[in-house]
């Protein structure tokens, strides 16, 4: 959506184009009820509409899912960073609290509406924060000279931003006196053993599974 069209006023915009039988074309019986109890959860975060399309972030123990849903004329279509392979149970909570709740989600639309009219100092308060916070995607979002996307290097080695000549560890004089005995490495790690805790985040209603 063009910042014009976002101009337009409230009164022109289109509703969002999420609906029950849309979800029920991509996402299955199995998966639709997987996501009933993550519906309206209070892991389900940052809550956004911008014009056709949803986010969230789903916080667990230790981990996070960040999805998207976007609406198209006659279907859905998501994205989300967790395992599963097709539709998967966290878009499908995602739609379905949005078809519940929808002002439990921040409209970017309005929220932009009303930036328009904000005073200047509460728009430059506003602007210093993010850019406090987030200096280098924020000025790379916003395409600020000197702040374009980075590029990596073929051959990393060579570049002498990646090594330190005076480095007082460098040499191979040196290399002998912190050299410690293999350890061998433990068949399993406390870290991933806590995995187990995260069924939430596991999504038993496979998108590959829609029946």
């Amino acid at each position: 959506m063009t910042p014009k069209e976002r101009r337009s006023g409230s009164s022109s915009r289109k509703t969002p184009g999420f609906t029950l039988e849309k979800l029920a074309r991509v996402a299955g019986h199995t998966v639709r009820a997987n996501a009933e109890p993550l519906i309206d959860s209070p892991r389900l975060l940052k809550r956004l509409l911008d014009g056709d399309e949803l986010s969230c972030t789903f916080y667990g123990y230790g981990a996070s899912i960040t999805c998207s849903v976007t609406a198209h004329r006659h279907s859905l279509q998501d994205l989300c960073t967790c395992n599963a392979t097709y539709f998967c149970r966290h878009s499908a909570a995602l739609v379905l609290t949005f078809l519940d709740k929808p002002e439990s989600f921040l409209d970017l639309d309005t929220y932009l509406d009303n930036l328009s009219t904000a005073p200047r100092e509460e728009l430059e308060e506003k602007l210093r924060h993010l850019v406090g916070r987030y200096p280098g995607s924020s000025l790379e979002a916003l395409g600020q000279d000197g702040f374009d996307p980075a590029e990596v290097l073929d051959e990393p080695e060579d570049d002498i931003i990646l090594t330190d000549p005076d480095d007082l560890f460098s040499g191979e004089e040196f290399s002998t006196k912190f050299d410690e005995p293999d350890v061998e490495s433990p068949a399993s790690s406390p870290a991933l053993d806590d995995l187990d805790d995260f069924d939430d985040f596991d999504d038993p209603g496979s998108r590959g599974n829609l029946n």
